[in-house]
């Protein structure tokens, strides 16, 4: 037998050890997507209440045991559930993923599978890559509870007269308006959104709310909504991440046409933008931890989706050139978003 080739130790522990390192993206790519199914299939909410059996919980939700085990069992291992005798029952750590369950819905239920078609996507012509409008639309209100809204809020509270009608152009489920009638008691909104199955959820989530006689839902897009004579004329219009969805699809052009027609519609009317700075090519602002955990991925998956980010001063421009004065400009808190990539804009014609 021909003497086989010695390996030291060192280099089988430094490869190994390279190894850990190099496949680490691996086992986050698999975490992430776990925690997303552990909330999308109902599992989380069942034994966020109540530790419950395994057994127990397959039943209730219609999940095969197995499977449903070796999910657990996953979860387990990365320390966000416990398994005692066939019992579940979240950690501390795994309780303390609820605040942030809107991101995992938005950048894994929403863009997972933009995310995945990346190389389908590179190609001259390829066009744009899919994804799930229904979860980016219900995870984007949920993230938009700390940073957009309460910017939202920061800039209406600077309008001189409170406004009595808003219209959310790119509404989302619906989260946008149900705040909205919170804190403006008397306000009645109208929320446009293209998707139908969207429309649907946000009805549903309104309903549940208590809110139906209050606001109106629309399923149109936001540009034929502005062009539309009949439609309602509200005193604000609220465009969260809308413009740079038109900038993608209908370029510069369609943007300041945008603009103007809301102008030229309805003159009196204020105009709430949010939108995020495109800073992915500056190295340093980049390296905040923020920065790299999600403003890192929400770039990327915007070259390959139709929608395209710009900056503050490319905003500015725009904004005077569709007959608008900026009367105030905000970002988020730092408490919640310390980057200062997210802004907001309150405009008058």
């Amino acid at each position: 037998m021909p003497e086989r080739a010695h390996v030291s130790t060192i280099d089988t522990v430094t490869f190994e050890d390279g190894l850990i390192e190099a496949i680490e993206p691996i086992r986050q790519f698999a975490l992430a997507t776990a925690i997303f199914h552990l909330f999308e299939a109902g599992i989380y909410d069942r034994i966020d209440d109540a530790p419950s059996s395994v057994a127990e919980l397959a039943s209730a939700l219609g999940h095969d045991r197995a499977k449903l085990q070796g999910l657990l069992s996953y979860l387990r291992n990365e320390e966000l559930v416990t398994l005692n005798d066939g019992e579940v029952a979240l950690t501390r750590r795994g309780r303390s993923l609820a605040k942030y369950r809107a991101w995992y819905t938005m950048l894994i239920g929403g863009y997972g599978q933009t995310f995945m078609a990346i190389g389908d996507h590179l190609g001259v012509g390829s066009g744009g890559a899919s994804r799930d409008i229904v979860h980016v639309g219900v995870g984007s209100c949920g993230i938009s509870r700390h940073d957009a809204f309460p910017l939202t809020k920061e800039l209406i509270d600077k309008m001189r007269r409170k406004p009595e009608v808003v219209c959310d152009l790119g509404c989302g489920n619906g989260m946008y308006l149900v705040e909205f009638c919170r804190y403006f008691p008397g306000l009645r909104a109208v929320g446009i959104e293209p998707s139908e199955a969207s429309c649907a959820a946000a009805r549903g989530f309104i309903a549940e709310a208590g809110f139906s006689d209050r606001i109106e839902i629309v399923c149109n897009s936001a540009v034929e909504f502005v062009a539309d004579p009949k439609a309602t004329k509200p005193d604000l219009y609220v465009l969260g991440f809308v413009l740079h969805e038109i900038l993608g699809q209908e370029g510069e052009r369609g943007v300041i046409d945008f603009l103007s027609k809301i102008r030229a519609e309805n003159r009196g009317a204020h105009v709430v933008v949010i939108e995020v700075s495109d800073q992915i090519d500056e190295a340093k602002q980049m390296q905040h931890g923020l920065a790299r955990a999600y403003y890192n991925p929400y770039y990327l998956l915007h070259y390959f989706t139709n929608q395209k980010l710009e900056t503050h001063e490319y905003w500015m421009s725009v904004f005077a050139r569709s007959g608008f004065e900026v009367l105030a400009r905000a970002t988020t808190s730092a408490e919640v978003d310390s980057t200062g990539f997210e802004l907001g804009y309150l405009l008058r014609a």
